[in-house]
């Protein structure tokens, strides 16, 4: 319990120094296809919003608000583990999701290239992440005809997620101050609250992002 509010107030304290530096220098809109060790996420797509503060060294603080959601079915199959025999027979689970993660992120990016219009940045990215599961689920016994429908519904809050970010940006897009984003951010999250969802203690999470960031003030060279 002290480590989840450890957490929250490391994330609170990144806030308000992100909040007193940043007065709204830049703001990006990305679109995010994610794959995930997890069959709830197996494939799934949403939307980031970003608020950044470009530093006098080029490196980059930022924070992300993310939504993810999976509605593509999938089949799930495992044993009936009631059952007293030695070879267990098996269900087959036909699953349509609606699954939805939020997310709240800090990324802190150090400059690796900055050439003319175009700037790559790498760094650690960690935030918490609330899951929220609700599925219908239609299970079928194996050689049998015997079939059920129910739902099945999880809430996860506060899973801590940690990873890296490596960003690609060209400057001054179409105008000045409008840049073009895309990024790629491995993480893995916290899985131990889940039990009921999946045996792993982690999930690994790929995110691809692809985006426009404007620059506020100044205008960019």
């Amino acid at each position: 319990m002290k480590i989840k509010t450890m957490k929250k107030h490391l994330l609170f304290l990144l806030l308000i120094a992100f909040l007193e530096s940043v007065n709204g220098q830049e703001i990006g809109l990305n679109y995010n296809y994610t794959t995930n060790s997890s069959r709830h996420f197996k494939t799934a797509t949403g939307y980031d919003l970003v608020l950044s503060k470009t530093l006098k060294s080029e490196n980059k603080l930022s924070l992300i608000l993310s939504y993810i959601r999976n509605q593509k079915g999938y089949d799930n199959i495992q044993p009936d583990i009631t059952s007293a025999y030695a070879n267990p027979p098996f269900f087959i689970d036909k699953v349509t999701p609606d699954n939805t993660r939020f997310s709240f992120s800090a990324s802190y990016g150090f400059k690796l290239l900055n050439r003319e219009s175009v700037i790559m940045r790498l760094g650690p990215v960690f935030g918490m992440n609330y899951i929220k599961i609700n599925e219908v689920v239609r299970r079928f016994a194996y050689q049998t005809i015997d079939e059920s429908t129910f739902q099945d519904k999880e809430n996860n809050y506060n899973k801590f997620g940690l990873g890296f970010l490596l960003e690609f940006e060209i400057r001054n897009v179409v105008f000045k101050n409008l840049g073009l984003i895309y990024s790629v951010n491995p993480m893995v999250l916290d899985n131990n609250d889940m039990a009921q969802s999946t045996s792993e203690s982690l999930t690994n999470v790929l995110n691809f992002r692809f985006g426009l960031n404007y620059h506020f003030g100044k205008k960019q060279e």
